[in-house]
């Protein structure tokens, strides 16, 4: 496998990996293949600065961290500030994960020199587990402080998500381990395959399980619009009906009060008074009576 085509997908797994980071703090701008348009632009434009400043580290970094904050605040709703602090902040991640990395590698293949296709089979295992790291950690990140409308995982699925990216930092660990086994170039492109595959199938899983959870969102969101809807549809009917026995009463009201004008028009006391007491004692039988 060239050298060239290495870089790329490790730059693309770093590059999605920033684009899963960015998503966590902000809401996503637009879907679909503008996703991919953003995704492209963000991988070359971070490939050509990386090349030109490969021999200034920190100029490297700090313009990679502005390519970064820019795509970031094109594909997310958040501030200027904000999307620079967190491309610097990824760009820290990143550095601080390589470190782990090679530090992890240096206790377990201490003390043994490797040269050619070896050597470069080390270094790519390194940034792998590296760019393992990391993508576990952004999980976990996002389990903590997402934004997300419902929370759909409980803590034991996340669990079990979590086994995949730290089964894939266990594999490449151990490959490093009996790397310096690896002679052929058949054992080498098998190692190769394996490592690129294990990354890729964290984020196959990772999307799978994002797909499951936006959709078991939709429906739950849509579960809830049908029964507000469905109370709101009973509170409106129960107001109509409170609204027409209500005029019902005032009708009714109208009545009686015309049958007394005329009661003592026509100086009929004695059958007022009767009149008045049956209708203070119907007062009594209605349902919304209150006793004081």
């Amino acid at each position: 496998m060239s050298d060239l085509v290495v870089e790329i997908l490790i730059l693309f797994f770093e590059v999605l990996c920033g684009k899963i980071f960015c998503e966590i703090f902000g809401k996503v701008r637009y879907k679909g293949w503008l996703n991919i348009v953003q995704l492209l632009i963000l991988e070359i434009s971070v490939f050509i600065f990386a090349r030109i400043f490969s021999d200034i580290m920190i100029l490297k970094q700090i313009i990679v961290a502005s390519i970064y904050a820019v795509v970031m605040l094109w594909h997310v709703e958040i501030s200027i500030g904000k999307s620079f602090a967190l491309g610097l902040l990824y760009q820290a991640m990143l550095l601080s994960t390589d470190y782990l990395a090679y530090s992890i590698n240096k206790e377990i293949c201490s003390g043994n020199a490797m040269a050619g296709k070896q050597y470069n089979l080390e270094n790519v295992l390194v940034i792998l587990l590296g760019r393992a790291i990391l993508f576990l950690i952004i999980i976990v990140i996002r389990r903590k402080i997402g934004k997300k409308s419902i929370d759909v995982l409980c803590d034991s699925d996340w669990l079990k998500l979590l086994v995949f990216p730290i089964f894939t930092i266990v594999i490449i660990t151990s490959m490093l381990s009996f790397f310096k086994n690896v002679e052929t170039p058949e054992q080498i492109m098998m190692v190769f395959i394996s490592a690129f595959g294990m990354i890729g199938m964290n984020i196959v899983v990772f999307y799978l399980i994002n797909d499951i959870v936006e959709r078991e969102t939709q429906l739950y969101e849509h579960r809830i619009f049908q029964l507000q809807a469905k109370n709101q549809s009973e509170m409106y009917r129960s107001i109509s009906e409170n609204f027409d026995r209500q005029k019902k009463k005032t009708h009714e009201y109208k009545n009686q009060i015309d049958c007394m004008e005329r009661l003592l028009e026509k100086q009929q006391y004695s059958k007022l008074e009767d009149y008045v007491k049956t209708v203070h004692g119907g007062l009594d039988k209605e349902l919304d009576a209150i006793d004081t």
